[in-house]
């Protein structure tokens, strides 16, 4: 049996990724920072990816705990977990800088890092969420879409380093129908009108996603990596302002 680990997993994009691979029968190991989750996991581990980012002992602690489930056995991570910060530049604080590149990017990273050994003995596969944010954005995202670059650029050099034995890939999502997306519009009151403004007239699905995932972990693209999949409902190719 297969094995993935998900970070981000209590998240709606995380939460269809697990219910499409439970169900093509993958071992599954969930990530979050909520002490519990209410999925039918193989294994569960609260993980704050800030402190884990920064703190020695406790990412030595849960790396140990997560070693200890996969013994040896990963064939795909998926870092899927984010943090969105929306403000103005001006008004961004060393907090908000540490914080979101701490579990936006330097997670995504160290995990690669510490699981590598793991992945090249099983030729697995690493599957990276960014953002389409990460070269088109709009007013208060600059924190954010910065991060989401970083991730775009760690995917492609990894997928030249990593070849042959580790395929890494990302998928760049556009306005997917997510808890983070309507947060994301909280203050904005053309919600609706922003989803008429979508080429094809309404939002993603995180099952949009999640497909792309299983197909590019599933052995059936062994040619495929290094690539950057836009699933935005052709916003990239279009020159409408959301």
């Amino acid at each position: 049996m297969k094995t993935a680990l998900i970070t981000g997993v209590n998240g709606d994009i995380g939460k269809q990724i697990f219910k499409d691979l439970k169900n093509d029968n993958w071992r599954l190991l969930g990530i979050d920072k909520q002490e519990e989750t209410n999925l039918d996991l193989d294994c569960y581990i609260q993980i704050d990816l800030d402190k884990f980012v920064n703190e020695n002992k406790y990412r030595s602690d849960k790396i140990n705990s997560i070693e200890n489930f996969l013994d040896g056995n990963l064939n795909a991570l998926i870092n899927n977990a984010a943090l969105q910060i929306i403000k103005p530049f001006k008004d961004i604080t060393c907090d908000d800088r540490s914080k979101i590149f701490n579990i936006n990017f330097f997670s995504p990273l160290l995990l690669c890092q510490l699981l590598h050994d793991n992945l090249k003995q099983n030729n697995g596969s690493i599957i990276n969420i960014g953002s389409i944010h990460n070269r088109l954005t709009k007013n208060n995202f600059s924190i954010y879409a910065a991060t989401k670059s970083a991730l775009n650029s760690l995917t492609r050099s990894l997928a030249v380093e990593l070849a042959p034995s580790i395929s890494v890939n990302i998928i760049n999502p556009g306005a997917v129908e997510t808890k983070m997306l309507k947060s994301g519009f909280k203050k904005n009151k053309d919600y609706s009108l922003a989803k008429l403004k979508q080429p094809i007239g309404k939002f993603g699905n995180p099952k949009d996603i999640s497909s792309l995932v299983l197909y590019l972990i599933n052995n059936k693209s062994s040619y495929v990596t290094g690539c950057e999949f836009n699933i935005d409902g052709a916003v990239s190719s279009s020159l409408s302002v959301i």
